[in-house]
């Protein structure tokens, strides 16, 4: 049996790792092109380096799009909350927006970390 794999997602020249992503992005795109956020950071000051979904990288303002398929366990709950404070520690601030509310609202998501953006630019 063959199996083939979906083409990861494009958009504006950028591979993302789901549609998720995907259309996050193109949403902020659409509403907020003058605003520069950067998709597939690595953050090296925090544990263990992660890489981030996207980063606002003047605010220190994170945004996260969890599928289930990967952040539905407790297990990876566990691992997100540990993520999202080793993050913390180093002055990032972590939105997560999971898969059914980017389904439903994804504009709602963008103006959120619109938002978020603008309190920590102060």
């Amino acid at each position: 049996m063959v199996t083939t794999r979906k083409p990861r997602p494009t958009v504006a020249g950028i591979t993302f790792a789901s549609h998720l992503e995907a259309n996050l992005y193109r949403a902020w795109l659409r509403r907020f092109p003058f605003i520069t956020l950067h998709p597939q950071v690595r953050i090296v000051a925090a544990k263990g380096h992660p890489r981030v979904d996207f980063c606002h990288l003047a605010t220190k303002t994170i945004a996260e799009a969890d599928g289930l398929a990967w952040h539905n366990s407790p297990l990876a709950r566990q691992a997100d909350a540990a993520r999202d404070a080793a993050l913390r520690e180093v002055g990032y601030e972590v939105v997560r927006f999971d898969g059914r509310e980017i389904t439903a609202n994804v504009n709602g998501c963008v103006e959120k970390l619109y938002r978020m953006i603008l309190e920590r630019q102060g």
